[in-house]
């Protein structure tokens, strides 16, 4: 009996993630506005996540125009080559990422420490362990980096705006706490009402 109250558990928990709208968060490792609004990101969007959504972000964004030429993704990203190492950084850390909850967490914490090009103080703060240090780092410095930074290019549209988010594939810019955009959707309301936004 105890067996069948697992699965069943278990096949409801997925299917209720089945029915989450999917989302995308399109991010730069050098952005302003996208170390606003992950400043920005409460706990309470935090807790309610997986409540709310099917989260990814997406480190890669906008290439700088002025002096794009065809397959430079690892150097051409908006706002210097630097950016880029960054974006391996982001991408790095969120594949050794259990959940989207500590997903989201990573992301923040990366955002609310200041610029640094060599991003040692993010990597040093928001991973758990030496271990998880020592593999971003390795990542990030090697081909493993590189393909991430590729296929996060591949998988990023044209964006007029960073960061922006997709909900189901419907794109627009994104200025606040996305858990209020969530919050906004129709089949979210009723889990939303009682959240405090501080």
């Amino acid at each position: 009996m105890i067996n069948f109250t697992i699965i069943f558990i278990t096949l409801t928990l997925i299917g209720n993630a089945q029915d989450l709208p999917n989302v995308k968060i399109y991010i730069e490792s050098l952005c302003p506005d996208t170390a606003a609004m992950m400043r920005s990101i409460s706990n309470s969007t935090i807790d309610s996540l997986d409540l709310l959504a099917n989260v990814e972000f997406i480190p890669s964004g906008k290439m700088n125009t002025n002096t794009y030429e065809a397959n430079t993704y690892m150097t051409n990203c908006q706002h210097s080559e630097e950016e880029c190492y960054g974006n391996m950084i982001l991408a790095c850390g969120l594949q050794i990422q259990q959940d989207q909850v500590s997903s989201t967490k990573f992301v923040r914490c990366f955002f609310k420490e200041a610029y640094e090009q060599n991003f040692q103080k993010q990597i040093e703060k928001c991973l758990q362990n030496t271990q998880q240090k020592l593999q971003v780092k390795a990542c990030a410095n090697g081909p493993q980096g590189i393909e991430l930074l590729y296929a996060n290019r591949l998988r990023t549209p044209n964006l007029s705006y960073v960061p922006s988010i997709a909900i189901n594939g419907q794109i627009q810019k994104l200025k606040e706490d996305f858990g209020k955009v969530l919050c906004s959707l129709s089949d979210a309301q009723a889990i939303c009402k009682d959240i405090k936004w501080v």
